[in-house]
């Protein structure tokens, strides 16, 4: 057993300060603040692209059906359906000429009703439009 003689000294230093925890607490709110829009924009940028394969895939049917001697005018004759899980579709192509579309459907904001056009000209030479932002769409659809 310890005793003491006039004057006791316990180390009581077992916690946090209540200045730390703060110090803490906007150290995680500063990061939290950086991090979180460029989360938002990777994201948006995904959802993109992933659009951009599937209506990109579609130019390759297109080119079957039409090399064939037939038109396009039911999305479902390039895609699978009139809708996928990024995109809703349509599709027209007469004579040869015409345009497959997305339209992006669902979160993140940034991208959701941007479309994506793939116009066909009658020589066959596709044309991308996009009304996308820039640091959205990168190189893909100029």
């Amino acid at each position: 057993m310890r005793k003491c003689n006039n004057v006791c000294v316990y180390n009581l230093n077992r916690g946090f300060t209540l200045v730390e925890v703060m110090i803490v607490v906007a150290i995680i709110a500063i990061l939290t603040s950086i991090a979180l829009p460029a989360y938002n924009n990777y994201t948006a940028k995904a959802k993109y692209t992933s659009a951009y394969a599937e209506v990109n895939l579609g130019k390759v049917q297109a080119d079957l059906i039409v090399h064939d001697g037939k038109d396009i005018a039911d999305p479902s004759e390039v895609f699978t359906s009139a809708a996928s899980e990024h995109c809703s579709y349509t599709a027209s192509i007469i004579g040869g000429a015409g345009n497959l579309r997305c339209i992006i459907k669902g979160p993140p904001a940034q991208v959701a009703g941007v479309v994506i056009r793939f116009e066909r000209a009658s020589d066959g030479v596709w044309s991308c439009f996009t009304d996308a932002a820039s640091e959205i769409k990168g190189a893909l659809c100029p």
